[in-house]
């Protein structure tokens, strides 16, 4: 999957601030637009790899594990694109949107939480509109869009940037010999994402077990989603996935009744800490 930067001119990196500049045509001796940029001190810009304008975590507030909210601090700024001087007391409005099936999800709905700036407008003074975006529980890309008058009351052409909400640096397990992949739905149909640790404790998980038990590979069943974040196997943007969400989790279907009692002696010295039975499957976590 890939994430999409806006098509307007790239970050540029200072040392106290990212900013991004958006600039609107020529249409007088002043040419007033809107620049984004990180609050000072703020360090969760986007990496240069990424092809959004900004990353953040997702927030998790539907679960204890990992609970917190993420927010991302931002300055909107009026500046004269000729000059590059700050215009004072311009008008800002800011929207935004989630882009469907972003994240890992192939379902959409107008519900989809979006996160939240406060915020979403305001006057940019002497300093700037300062403002604080609030990640959604879902990974994926959020469209935003600001708007605006200048002094004079003239319209600022519109302009976009993206924050790509994700957990950084998941992995697709991948196909392996002593195991399979199951539990791909149509909402779903990449489910088998985690940490790099996450991903060589599974496969030596499984072939382990298949040394002690030749022809019996495991069954893995769902991980997490592409770039994490909450795993709403029921499409409803919500649980019953309390975790799932950052890469160190996974189900793993009951082995034969007879072999259990082995296979949880060779999960825990494997690496996994914790196991949960859930249903007809073991939960496991790292």
């Amino acid at each position: 999957m890939s994430f999409r930067r806006s098509t307007l001119p790239a970050l540029a990196i200072c040392a106290v601030f990212t900013a991004i500049t958006f600039i609107t045509p020529a249409t007088a001796q002043t040419n007033p637009g809107l620049s984004v940029r990180l609050a000072q001190g703020a360090s969760n810009q986007a990496p240069l790899q990424s092809s959004t304008d900004f990353t953040m975590r997702p927030s998790i507030t539907s679960s204890t594990l990992g609970a917190g909210v993420q927010t991302l601090p931002l300055t909107i700024f009026c500046v004269d694109l000729f000059t590059g001087a700050i215009i004072n007391n311009c008008n800002v409005t800011i929207t935004h949107k989630p882009e469907p099936f972003s994240g890992g999800h192939n379902h959409d709905s107008s519900s989809r939480p979006k996160g939240q700036f406060q915020p979403a407008s305001g006057s940019t003074g002497t300093s700037g509109l300062p403002t604080t975006y609030t990640s959604p529980e879902p990974s994926g890309i959020i469209d935003v869009t600001l708007t605006g008058t200048d002094p004079n009351g003239n319209a600022l052409v519109p302009t976009t940037f993206t924050i790509g909400v994700q957990i950084d640096s998941l992995v697709s397990l991948g196909a392996g010999a002593n195991y399979s992949l199951i539990g791909a739905t149509a909402n779903h149909g990449d489910n088998h994402y985690g940490t790099s640790t996450m991903n060589a404790t599974l496969v030596n998980l499984a072939n382990a077990y298949v040394a002690v038990f030749p022809n019996n590979p495991l069954a893995y069943n769902d991980m997490s989603l592409v770039t994490g974040g909450i795993f709403d196997i029921s499409g409803a943007w919500s649980k019953p996935h309390a975790s799932h969400r950052l890469g160190n989790d996974a189900d793993l279907r009951f082995p034969p009744a007879a072999q259990r009692r082995r296979a949880r002696q060779i999960i825990l010295a494997s690496g996994i800490t914790l196991i949960i039975v859930e249903g007809d499957h073991w939960h496991l976590r790292q």
